[in-house]
């Protein structure tokens, strides 16, 4: 009886943060459907909470299919995320309502009229997430099933190489980087594993070794990510490809930009291998618990500064607005998952 008016008051918090929230952005000046802002509020948002709850379905798989078996059940922790996903398609219906506003395709579509159209942007990004979540369906419900968690993995890389492209190169048509689909996906997969440690952190019988496991796996993933970023960079740099330039040059010479790329350079990419050095940094529930907090923070900051910069009258730093848009989206994906009672299926 405890535990359930625990969960309602929880659920409680969370819904009236939602309706605050919500109600703030209503009153707001900036809150006009007309403003390009807006927009890109709602881009930034997409391309930062869909792969974060869809990560955290596919990390379960990804610890079942290398026959990890260090978890001890927390597996449930991060497939809760799941029913957060298929929101994920509302939020690309609202997109392409506002597209003429955020997305330059409607001009280029004169350059490749088949691959720059519109419908079929949304079209491949509406397929690819509907196979994500027809596979997530079925290996929420057999877990132990090693060829549908390999699909899964295989659907999660593929979905967001197609996003990353579309949704976060395409607004800048002049940068090119073959490599940022693999960035795009391996940091939502930095995301993910920081949004499940962040929720492990709030169990009840918490075990350190297992803490301890998931901080590393924190660590990995963020140098893997700054390798990433640096090896699209550097090619740019010593190339010296004038149409590419541009990305670099901006975000580390002009204000504010080059002040937001320290602070992600120093939290994001490298702050976790310095944060989480000791094992008693490692092991401590409310420590782990405040960096998972600044870098879920500093990542959602990070899509922003993919975005944002490269887009012709994009506001020149997250405001109001901005703040306000990431609590609300905060507060849904935390009341989806709060509200989660789906049947999982055996977790090892």
């Amino acid at each position: 009886m405890y535990t359930a008016l625990k969960k309602a008051r929880q659920n409680g918090v969370v819904l009236l943060l939602l309706l605050a929230t919500v109600c703030l952005g209503l009153y707001s000046d900036a809150f006009l459907f007309s403003d390009k802002r807006i927009w890109l509020t709602l881009l930034v948002n997409f391309i930062f909470f869909v792969p974060l709850a869809a990560g955290m379905v596919t990390w379960p798989a990804i610890i079942y299919c290398s026959r990890g078996t260090w978890t001890d059940g927390m597996e449930r922790a991060a497939l809760r995320a799941f029913w957060f996903v298929p929101v994920s398609m509302l939020l690309l219906i609202f997109l392409w309502f506002g597209k003429a506003y955020w997305a330059p395709w409607p001009q280029m579509v004169a350059m490749h009229p088949i691959w720059l159209s519109s419908e079929f942007i949304f079209a491949r990004a509406a397929v690819a997430l509907m196979v994500f979540i027809l596979l997530a369906t079925f290996f929420v419900k057999r877990y132990s099933n090693k060829l549908l968690g390999t699909f899964l993995i295989l659907s999660y890389c593929i979905a967001f190489t197609i996003i990353g492209f579309d949704f976060v190169m395409g607004p800048k048509p002049n940068w090119y980087s073959a490599l940022f689909g693999g960035y795009f996906f391996i940091s939502g997969l930095y995301a993910a594993i920081t949004a499940w440690t962040l929720a492990y952190t709030f169990a009840k019988e918490l075990k350190t070794e297992v803490l301890e496991d998931l901080t590393k796996l924190i660590i990995t993933f963020s140098l893997l990510t700054t390798y990433l970023m640096y090896s699209q960079l550097i090619v740019i740099w010593y190339e010296n490809l004038p149409g590419e330039t541009p990305f670099i040059l901006m975000r580390l010479n002009l204000e504010p930009w080059k002040y937001f790329s320290a602070w992600i350079l120093g939290v994001v990419y490298l702050g976790p291998l310095v944060l989480f050095l000791t094992r008693r940094a490692r092991t401590s529930r409310m420590f782990v618990k405040i960096v998972c907090v600044i870098l879920l923070a500093g990542l959602w900051l990070e899509r922003w500064w993919l975005v944002v910069p490269g887009v012709q009258g994009g506001y020149p730093r997250p405001g109001l607005l901005e703040l306000i848009s990431g609590v609300a989206f905060a507060s849904l994906f935390l009341l989806i998952y709060n509200l989660s009672r789906i049947d999982y299926g055996r977790a090892k």
